[in-house]
């Protein structure tokens, strides 16, 4: 499902900052003739091109598609505005237990209280969607087993207490539009 993200890399750091899903539109739309970002497909897919000149003509003719355009750059805005206060706010604790909850949020099944998450997401996967290191990440995810928040099975994460990541994270309960990677 996750086909495409983006990146952003400064010296040698390197910041997951969306993953794009089928549907998902994404690019620099006016103006600039570069993008700031790496995109990189994480699975085959297969990717349209559209012409800024003609977007902004179609949008001119078709007051609607100018509205739900200005809809999703609204929606962009408020995910990096998130994900701006989960890096810089909230510490690696905060940023790690939010980007979970969006994991959840997207990949995950509700079994009972548990939430299992059967994509799986390597350790410096998950540091780069939080701009830390793969120790880090092990570190904390250590933590979160000793305190029964998480654990892995053979196939999945299995998220045991969602509570306490939101206590952590200070979840605003976020609609799930907003709240995914």
């Amino acid at each position: 499902m996750a086909w495409l993200m983006f990146v952003k890399i400064w010296m040698v750091e390197k910041l997951s900052i969306h993953y794009f899903h089928p549907g998902d539109l994404f690019g620099e739309c006016f103006e600039r003739k570069t993008t700031m970002f790496t995109s990189k497909a994480l699975e085959n897919c297969t990717l349209g091109i559209i012409n800024r000149r003609e977007l902004e003509q179609f949008m001119r003719v078709e007051g609607s598609m100018a509205l739900e355009f200005i809809k999703w750059i609204g929606l962009m805005y408020q995910h990096l505005q998130t994900k701006l206060r989960d890096l810089t706010l909230l510490g690696k604790q905060g940023a790690l237990a939010s980007t979970l909850i969006r994991i959840a949020n997207m990949y995950g099944k509700r079994e009972g209280n548990n939430l299992y998450i059967k994509k799986r997401f390597t350790n410096t996967e998950i540091a780069d969607l939080i701009g830390s290191s793969r120790e880090t990440v092990n570190r904390m995810l250590s933590q979160y087993k000793r305190d029964n928040i998480l654990t892995f099975d053979e196939k999945s994460m299995v998220i045991l207490d969602v509570e306490s990541l939101k206590k952590i994270c200070h979840c605003e309960d976020c609609p799930k539009s907003l709240c995914r990677l």
